[in-house]
């Protein structure tokens, strides 16, 4: 590897890749998609319905053919190695469609049940464990920090004193985005065997010093998650991948989803592809990296590990599945400022219909989870690629299933 482009490529392989940003435009894309021929397909969905009704929100078997039309014409404008959607909705067996390869070198098929990074995607379980502390009265989401967290107050950042939890989960506590950042990625660097604390990349982020005044504007960034992380640990005295298990994961059924690198998946994660060269192809593979610091790089803002089975009972769980009250699922869907963006989630239309949903992007990996809760149906895509487009993909499920 030619070491004068290093710093370049860990900026890449850097938590988010800026294309991420929030994952907060829904079906935009920024540039035109590569056109290439589809890899091969396979399926493990739902066997095809013998009811008459049509496919939609009461028959998503009924779609399966569509899905998987749609998943291999969108694999090939943006020339993903694989990827996998699910669907949900009540009362229904969900539906699981794989199309592509789990590596270019083997061909192997990708299949339904393997583990991806899902990114960003974590934020909505992290803000939810704050509204729960909230609820039981040990968080106040609008405390200054320097009241909660020693490790805040004893860095005397006096222009820090004002960020608040609240500030964390939506974005405005005006610290910048560590995996943005190229001076970070060329730490990464130097320590690719080595996992990160937390306080380390807290620390990174304050001599940064802040971007603008707390709660006065928005810019999106995973620094404020992993502090939120730390909130959830100083509060319970628990580790933070235990109170997101306790408290979200178990009660969802989400036993397939891990946060490292306190526990990982009892299989590998699929081969994860990234353009290296910038020639439009994904041709590097992030996994064969060593991966003790990248795996610690996202935590409670970033980190979880999972498939997509797992990913669609997330958000559904959220809204309808009794993990929050009234008020903080209220609390959670108010826009911050001029964003569609609430706390931890963005909640706004796609395809013309009522949504919750959050992305996720990390090197290698793309992911996209959409919940409608007036039908119920939840959808949810990972991909083994870095630049696709995924909302583009999601846009088109939605209309396939709810017109």
């Amino acid at each position: 590897m030619n070491r004068s482009r290093l710093p370049a490529i860990m900026l890449a392989l850097s938590l988010v890749a800026a294309a991420c940003g929030s994952d907060g435009d829904a079906a935009t894309t920024t540039s035109s998609p590569p056109t290439t021929a589809p890899p091969s397909t396979t399926t493990t969905a739902a066997p095809a319905t013998t009811t008459t009704v049509p496919p939609g929100p009461d028959n998503i078997a009924g779609a399966v053919p569509e899905l998987e039309a749609e998943l291999a014409s969108w694999i090939a404008e943006w020339d993903v190695a694989g990827a996998v959607v699910a669907v949900s909705a009540p009362g229904q067996d969900r539906v699981v469609v794989p199309v592509g390869v789990t590596n270019k070198e083997s061909g192997e098929p990708i299949e339904g049940d393997d583990f991806f990074r899902i990114g960003s995607v974590t934020k909505m379980t992290t803000a939810t464990v704050l509204l729960q502390l909230q609820e039981e009265g040990l968080l106040d989401l609008d405390a200054p920090l320097t009241e909660i967290l020693p490790s805040w107050e004893q860095r005397q950042f006096t222009p820090g004193s004002a960020i608040t939890p609240r500030m964390l989960l939506n974005h405005t506590s005006g610290l910048i985005a560590y995996e943005l950042d190229p001076d970070f990625s060329n730490q990464v660097l130097l320590r690719l065997n080595q996992a990160w604390q937390p306080d380390e990349i807290v620390d990174f982020a304050v001599v940064k010093g802040l971007l603008f005044e707390p709660g006065t504007e928005w810019s999106y960034g995973t620094t404020s998650y992993l502090l939120a992380g730390q909130v959830i640990e100083q509060i319970t005295g628990n580790p933070a991948h235990e109170e997101l298990r306790a408290r979200v994961l178990d009660p969802l059924g989400m036993d397939d989803t891990y946060l490292p690198p306190a526990e990982v998946p009892p299989e590998p994660l699929v081969s994860g592809y990234y353009d290296l060269a910038g020639t439009g192809e994904e041709t590097a593979v992030v996994t064969a990296l060593p991966q003790a610091g990248l795996q610690s790089l996202g935590w409670t803002g970033g980190g979880l590990e999972s498939r997509v089975t797992d990913v669609i009972k997330l958000l559904p769980g959220i809204v309808d599945g009794g993990l929050l009250s009234e008020a903080s699922l209220a609390e959670m869907a108010s826009p911050t400022l001029d964003t569609e963006y609430g706390l931890g989630v963005n909640v706004a239309p796609i395809a013309g219909h009522d949504a919750w949903w959050h992305g996720g992007g990390v090197p290698g990996f793309r992911t996209a989870h959409a919940y409608f809760p007036d039908s119920g149906v939840s959808i949810g895509l990972v991909s083994n690629s870095s630049g696709p487009d995924v909302w583009a993909y999601i846009e088109r499920a939605a209309k396939l299933i709810l017109g």
